[in-house]
């Protein structure tokens, strides 16, 4: 869609859009295949979840106040506000990186950084896992973040 005069947002995503790109995170070795196996068979421990920040709780706030108002005072899906939950703390995590992780009501837990540690778990993984695993690349900062922050 295109505007005949530029909104605020468009102005927001082209800032964002040219704006300077984070490094990634560096893996320093946490994320080893035995413990992406153990996790596997176990489930996830609270040492192996990842930290819930304060800007992570802020910015899910503002999504959710955001959506709330956009709803008529109803509050987003729980489903929807989790899905921005795994979201934000990956990006406040592992900006820029390639990941495979597991996640549920008490957080994530980040398996593998990086593609060839991705190949090598695949290559090792059992079928029929539980729980499923999901793949990602993670945005250093998704674009929506950057219009719902110049709110």
């Amino acid at each position: 869609m295109t505007h005949s005069v530029p909104t605020e947002a468009d102005a927001v995503l082209a800032g964002f859009a040219t704006g300077p790109v984070p490094p990634p995170a560096a893996d320093d070795g946490k994320y080893t295949l035995e413990r992406a196996l153990r996790i596997l068979r176990d489930g996830a421990g609270p040492d192996d979840r990842l930290p819930i920040t304060a800007e992570v709780r802020r910015i899910v706030a503002i999504h959710e106040q955001y959506f709330t108002e956009r709803l008529g005072g109803t509050p987003p899906a729980a489903s929807y506000m989790h899905n921005i939950w795994v979201e934000q703390t990956l990006a406040a995590h592992l900006p820029g990186q390639h990941v495979v992780y597991v996640h549920d009501d008490q957080g994530v837990a980040v398996l593998t950084v990086g593609l060839d540690a991705m190949s090598e778990l695949f290559r090792v993984m059992p079928v029929g896992r539980k729980p499923p695993v999901s793949v990602t690349y993670v945005e250093p900062a998704p674009a929506a973040d950057a219009f719902l922050m110049a709110r």
